[in-house]
């Protein structure tokens, strides 16, 4: 298992209060995505791939609740993660660029 602690980059909703968030990926995620990535890189007229985060496997420090989530793998190393709040799906993140 892998815990990470990103920073959201962007929001749909500038008052949204969650700036960061904690994932915790098991091993049959990382799994998930480096299966992904081979995937993306022997078929290149493909651009990207989801691997879906189970909802207890996100945290943050504010009170908001993402209910959805989902690792965005692209060509090369480099991951994204996007998120839906719990409650209202108008609420949607992104962080910074991560590798694991």
């Amino acid at each position: 298992m892998k815990k990470l602690e990103l920073t959201i980059e962007w929001k749909t909703n500038e008052y949204y209060e969650l700036n960061d968030v904690t994932l915790l990926l098991t091993d049959e995620t990382i799994s998930a995505v480096q299966r992904a990535q081979a995937f993306l890189s022997e078929n290149p007229d493909v651009d990207s791939a989801r691997v879906r985060i189970d909802e207890d496997c996100i945290s943050s420090m504010s009170e908001c609740r993402l209910g959805y989530g989902f690792v965005i793998v692209s060509k090369g190393d480099l991951l994204y993660f996007i998120g839906t709040d719990h409650y209202d799906s108008a609420n949607q993140v992104e962080t910074d660029a991560f590798t694991i």
